[in-house]
Order: structure tokens, then C-alpha cells, then sequence
């Protein structure tokens, strides 16, 4: 096990935590990690996207006028796809974009970039986040202290006062120990999360 510091809301060093070196001391693979995103991004996608085409317009079939002699282009219909309010021609139809990632692979992608923020020294462990009501002020003040960046903040049995504390700070966003991806890890600087949720999610994801 290697030791990794713990400091208070104030960012001074109070203890020391166990990190598990198959989750934090994995090698980087950015190709793990490149698959998992393209796999998260994919998921998130509802592939509803859909335009009339020529088939499906309701349109009169009537030839809007005479084929020769009025020196205009020739047309068949007014459902046209070169007409303005035409139909429309090779536009999107639903769609499903899941790709296949194994369930082993997004697990070795989540240890990456977990072990990448441990080498970066971008990971901050709190021994508490000492919030028992929620204020945005109060979150924004510890947050400053202990980084310097856009953060991922997660936190355990203080979820409900933390999380509301950091839904309206635009550099930073809350997780649960059960919500925390490969994605969102990588969006934000900075690994902000309580020594207790830490440990949960290291027996989690182990």
C-alpha cells in the first residue's frame, strides 16, 4: 500500500491514507482511456436525429409546370430535394452509436487516469469537508484552498450538504462514490474527494 497525504479544508497536511497501488499505481494507457470516453460519449447519444425524406413528404405529385420552353431547370415535383422546402436528400436517420467496450477494459481505463492524477499530484484527499448545511460560499472557500483548478468533488455521508454547496460553482461538479467515470475525471483538474469516500471507492472499484 502506498501512503498519500490528508489535509483539512485549510490545505494543511493533518494524516496520511492507503492508496491501493492496482488502482492508483497503474500504468498510464491512453488508449484505454481514449476507448472508455469514445464508449461514454457513445451512451450518452439518443440517435433519435431524424429529417422527412422524399418518400415520406406529403406533397402534391403534380409537375409544377411544363417541361420545356419556359427556360427554367427542369422539375418533377415541388417536393424536390433542391427546393427550398423540399424534402430532404441523404439526411440523418435514427441510429443506435453504442460501441462495445468490456467491462474490464473500463475498469483499467478508470485506473489510469485515477493513477495519472496521483502522479500529477492532482488528486486532494480531505479528512472532512466540515459542511453540515449547505452554503456555496463555504465550498468555494475549501475548494480554493486545496487546488487550484476545475474540480471533481465527491464526497460520502456528507453527499447531500457538499453536493449542493458545488452545484452552482461553475469550475467544479459533484459526484457520489457510485458516479465517478473515467469522463468526468478527465474534464476537470483536479480530484477532490473526502478520506472516507475515498476509501469506499477503493473498495468499490478493487
Amino acid at each position: 500500500m502506498e501512503k498519500y497525504p490528508v489535509v483539512d479544508t485549510s490545505g494543511k497536511k493533518v494524516g496520511e491514507i492507503e492508496l491501493n497501488p492496482s488502482i492508483f499505481g497503474f500504468e498510464s494507457r491512453p488508449d484505454l482511456v481514449h476507448d472508455v470516453v469514445v464508449w461514454q460519449r457513445n451512451c450518452a447519444r439518443r440517435g433519435t436525429h431524424d429529417c422527412i425524406h422524399k418518400g415520406e413528404m406529403e406533397a402534391s405529385s403534380k409537375k409544377p409546370y411544363k417541361q420545356k420552353g419556359t427556360g427554367r431547370a427542369r422539375a418533377g415535383g415541388v417536393d424536390s430535394p433542391l427546393w427550398v422546402g423540399g424534402a430532404v436528400a441523404h439526411g440523418p436517420r435514427p441510429r443506435s452509436y453504442e460501441t462495445r467496450v468490456t467491462k474490464r477494459r473500463r475498469k483499467e481505463g478508470l485506473f489510469s487516469v485515477l493513477s495519472d492524477k496521483v502522479r500529477e499530484k492532482k488528486l486532494v484527499v480531505i479528512d472532512s469537508f466540515g459542511i453540515e448545511s449547505p452554503k456555496t460560499k463555504s465550498m468555494e472557500k475549501i475548494l480554493k484552498n486545496v487546488c487550484q483548478g476545475s474540480a471533481l468533488v465527491v464526497a460520502d455521508s456528507d453527499r447531500v450538504p457538499v453536493g449542493v454547496s458545488t452545484r452552482n460553482l461553475k469550475f467544479a461538479k459533484y459526484l457520489d462514490v457510485a458516479g465517478v467515470n473515467t469522463y468526468d475525471l478527465l474534464k476537470k483538474e483536479y480530484f477532490v474527494c473526502s478520506k472516507e469516500a475515498l476509501e469506499k471507492l477503493q473498495k468499490e472499484i478493487a
